[in-house]
C-alpha cells in the first residue's frame, strides 16, 4: 500500500501542488522518508516507490492533456439539441440554469436558458441553442464531469416528462422535502432538509454564515458523514431482522447505491459508497477486515483513476484529508486527554484530528479560519446521528399520518431551535472566526512537512525544534504575510476617463474587472497582460463595456451585466465563447458579489474613480489621483495604483510600485 500512497502523491504533485517550491518541499519529504525508513526499505523497494511517484505524476499530465484535447473545439450556434436534465433547475429573474447531458456529446454541460417553461430533473427537452466547449478553469468543471456549456433563447421548447426509476427517486425526494416543510417550523425545516438531503440551495444566508464561522458547513451539505449515518442505520435494521451475515452484506450494497442516488453522488458520498461496497464484498468472501489506512488509499486511487480532476474538488480533498487525520491522530489525542469523559473525549479527538489535517486547505479555499470549530463540532456532531435518525422516523410516520408526525416532530423542533440559537450566538462572538486569511499552495506543503516531521522517528529535541520553526513560519505568513512586505488583501488598479473608467480588484482569491468604458486607457494594456486577459469576474455597466470585453478578447468565468442585456440575443451570442456564465445585476449600476458591494453614482457619469466600494459594510472610496480620498477607517489592507498620474510614463508598472498607499488592518 506504500506504492499506492506514492502513486497518489505523484498525482497530487502534478495537479495540485503545481509550483516549484511545493514540488521541492515534497521531494524533501520523500528524501526524509527514505532516510527514516532506510532500515525497513531495500534498494528494490525504493526504486519501486520512486517509479510509483513518477507514474502518478505522468498519469496526471497525460490524462489532463488527453481529456482537454478530446473535449475541445466544439463551437456550434443555433443547432438542434436534446438535453436530459440532471439537476433541479435554478431560477433567477428570467434565467434558468442547470446541468444536463446533451445527446451526441460525452460529458455533462451547464445549460442557461431564457424565458423557459418549467421542467424538472430527468425530464428531456428539445431546443435550438449554442453549444461550446468549456475552455477555461477546466479542472473546476471537469471534476464535476462538465465539459460544455449551452445557451438558448428558444421559447418553443419541447418537453418530454421523465419516467422510470431515477425520476421516481426524484419525486420521492420532493415528497420528503414537502413533508419536512409541513411538520417542522421554518428554520428547523431548512436545517433538517440540509441535513437529510444536503441541498445547499435550501439553506438561508444567516444559517449558512453561522455554520461557516463555526466550521460546521459540512453538516448541511451532502457529505460522507450523512451517508455513513444513514447506511449504518439501515444496516442496524437489517441485522435486527435476524438475517444471515452474508445476506445482510449482500443487501447493503444495493441499499447503499439507492441512498447515494437519493443524496447525490458527491465525492464524499462516492468515497463512502466505495468503502461500504469493498467491505461488504470482503465480508461475502470471508476476507479479514482491511486496514483502515490501506482502504482509504485504495478508495482514493480508485476515485482519481475514475476522474483525475477529483483532486481539484474541495469536497474530495476535505473528505480524504479529514478522514486521514482522524485515522492518524485520534488515538494519540485521546491518550493525552484521559481525564475527560469518554464520549466528550472521543468527539474532541475526532474533531481536532480532522481540523489538524484540513486547516491549510480551509484557509486556502475559504480565506478564513473557524476558531471555535473544535468546540462547535464536539457539541453538534454527536447530536447529528440522533437528529437524523429521529427526523427519518418522523418523516416515515408523516407519510402515513401527517398529524401524528407533527406531534412527534415537536420535541425535535424545540431541540434543533435551541441548538441553532446557540450556534448563531457563538458565531457572533468577536473571535469566533478569523477572516481575510490567504496562503499559497507551497504553504500547504510546508505545513504537511511539519506534520511529517512531528510523526517521524527523529530525536525529540530535533523534532520539536524543526516542526516548531516551520509551524511558526506558517502561522506568521497567515496572519502577518511577509512576501512583498505586506501581502495585500485586495489590490485595486483604477483608470479614469472623463465620464467613465476601469478598475481591476484582486479580492480574496478572485480577480474582478469592473468596466464602465470602451476606452482603452494608456497603460491599461500592461495590466491586462499581467492577467493574460483572463479574469474570474467581469462587470460591465453598459454596452460599451461588453464591446470592450469582446474586442479585447478577454475571458471571465462570470460576467455581470444589467438584467435587460441577459435577454439580448446579440450580446449573449457575442459573449458566449468568452465567458463561463452571464449573471444579471440585481439593480442598475449596483454590483453585489459576496460581501463586496460597488455603487456608481449617475451624477458622476458612472466614473469608476468616484465609485463607492464597501466590503463587509466598511466603505472604501476609489482615490483617483489624490490620496486624501482614502478612507483611513477601513479595516482592510489595500494597494492602489493610480494610472491617471502615470499616463505618460515609459514604464507604467514600475511607476505604480512607487505610488503604493496602504490602509493598515
Amino acid at each position: 500500500m506504500k506504492y499506492l500512497f506514492f502513486l497518489l502523491l505523484g498525482i497530487f504533485t502534478a495537479g495540485y501542488f503545481n509550483d516549484i517550491v511545493s514540488t521541492v518541499i515534497i521531494v524533501i519529504s520523500i528524501v526524509c522518508y527514505f532516510i527514516l525508513k532506510r532500515k525497513e526499505l531495500n534498494i528494490r523497494q525504493i526504486i519501486i516507490l520512486i517509479i510509483a511517484g513518477a507514474v502518478g505524476f505522468s498519469y496526471y499530465c497525460v490524462s489532463d492533456s488527453v481529456i482537454s484535447k478530446s473535449y475541445s473545439g466544439v463551437s456550434l450556434k443555433n443547432t438542434e439539441l436534446t438535453v436530459t436534465v440532471l439537476t433541479e433547475p435554478d431560477y433567477s429573474y428570467n434565467t434558468l440554469k442547470f446541468e444536463g447531458k446533451v445527446d451526441g456529446y460525452r460529458g455533462k454541460a451547464t445549460i442557461t436558458l431564457y424565458d423557459s417553461p418549467y421542467f424538472s430533473c430527468y425530464d428531456k427537452i428539445r431546443l435550438k441553442g449554442n453549444i461550446y466547449s468549456v475552455t477555461q478553469n477546466t479542472q473546476k468543471y471537469f471534476s464535476r464531469g462538465i465539459f460544455y456549456k449551452v445557451t438558448s433563447f428558444d421559447k418553443d421548447i419541447e418537453i418530454e416528462r421523465g419516467k422510470g426509476f431515477l425520476k421516481s427517486v426524484i419525486n420521492f425526494k420532493k415528497k420528503v422535502l414537502y413533508t419536512i416543510d409541513n411538520v417542522f417550523s421554518n428554520n428547523v425545516a431548512v436545517f433538517i432538509k440540509g441535513v437529510l438531503v444536503g441541498d445547499d440551495r435550501l439553506n438561508n444566508y444567516d444559517l449558512n454564515n453561522s455554520l461557516k464561522k463555526l466550521g460546521l458547513s459540512h453538516i448541511v451539505s451532502v457529505s460522507g458523514m450523512h451517508f455513513s449515518i444513514i447506511t449504518g442505520f439501515v444496516l442496524f435494521i437489517l441485522r435486527r431482522l435476524y438475517l444471515k451475515r452474508k445476506i445482510t452484506s449482500l443487501l447493503t450494497i444495493p441499499v447503499s447505491f439507492l441512498l447515494a442516488i437519493f443524496i447525490g453522488f458527491t465525492p464524499s458520498v462516492v468515497r463512502v459508497l466505495i468503502t461500504v461496497t469493498v467491505l461488504s464484498l470482503a465480508d461475502l468472501f470471508n476476507r479479514d477486515r482491511i486496514h483502515d489506512t490501506y482502504l482509504l488509499l485504495l478508495v482514493a486511487v480508485l476515485m482519481v483513476v475514475f476522474n483525475i480532476y477529483y483532486i481539484h474538488n474541495i469536497a474530495f480533498i476535505l473528505s480524504f484529508t479529514s478522514l486521514a487525520g482522524i485515522l492518524i491522530y485520534t488515538k494519540k489525542i485521546i491518550a493525552k486527554i484521559k481525564r475527560i469523559p469518554a464520549g466528550i473525549a472521543d468527539a474532541v479527538a475526532v474533531t481536532l484530528s480532522a481540523n489538524i489535517s484540513t486547516m491549510p486547505f480551509i484557509i486556502y479555499y475559504f480565506k478564513g479560519l473557524p476558531v471555535l470549530s473544535v468546540l462547535a463540532n464536539a457539541v453538534v456532531v454527536p447530536l447529528m446521528s440522533v437528529i437524523m435518525i429521529y427526523a427519518i422516523i418522523v418523516v416515515c410516520i408523516s407519510f402515513v399520518m401527517l398529524s401524528v408526525g407533527k406531534i412527534l416532530a415537536f420535541p425535535l423542533d424545540i431541540v434543533v431551535r435551541m441548538m441553532l440559537d446557540v450556534l448563531v450566538y457563538l458565531s457572533n462572538l468577536r473571535l469566533s472566526y478569523f477572516s481575510t486569511l490567504s496562503i499559497e499552495t507551497w504553504y500547504i506543503s510546508l505545513y504537511f512537512l511539519a506534520l511529517f516531521i512531528i510523526a517521524s522517528g527523529i530525536p525529540k529535541f530535533g523534532k520539536i525544534s524543526i516542526s516548531a520553526i516551520l509551524l511558526l513560519f506558517f502561522a506568521i505568513n497567515i496572519f502577518y504575510p511577509l512576501d512583498s512586505v505586506i501581502s495585500p488583501y485586495s489590490t485595486i488598479y483604477a483608470a479614469g476617463a472623463e465620464d467613465s473608467g476601469k478598475a481591476i480588484i484582486e479580492y480574496k482569491d478572485k480577480v474582478i474587472f469592473i468596466n464602465s468604458s470602451s476606452i482603452n486607457q494608456k497603460g491599461f494594456s500592461d495590466i491586462l497582460d499581467k492577467y493574460n486577459n483572463r479574469f474570474d469576474v467581469y462587470v460591465a455597466f453598459d454596452a460599451k463595456g461588453l464591446e470592450y470585453f469582446h474586442n479585447n478578447k478577454l475571458y471571465a468565468d462570470e460576467v455581470f451585466i444589467p438584467s435587460d442585456f441577459c435577454t439580448n440575443e446579440y450580446f449573449v451570442n457575442m459573449l458566449a465563447s468568452e465567458c463561463g456564465e452571464l449573471i444579471p445585476i440585481k439593480e442598475d449600476k449596483i454590483l453585489q458579489y459576496g460581501d463586496l458591494n460597488l455603487t456608481l453614482n449617475p451624477k458622476d457619469g458612472y466614473n469608476i474613480l468616484k465609485a463607492c466600494v464597501s466590503i463587509k459594510n466598511k466603505k472604501i472610496v476609489f482615490p483617483g489621483e489624490n490620496a486624501e480620498y482614502l478612507d483611513k477607517n477601513s479595516f482592510y489592507i489595500l494597494k492602489y495604483y493610480f494610472l491617471d498620474a502615470h499616463r505618460n510614463s515609459e514604464n507604467v508598472i514600475n511607476c505604480f510600485e512607487n505610488r503604493v498607499e496602504r490602509i493598515k488592518i
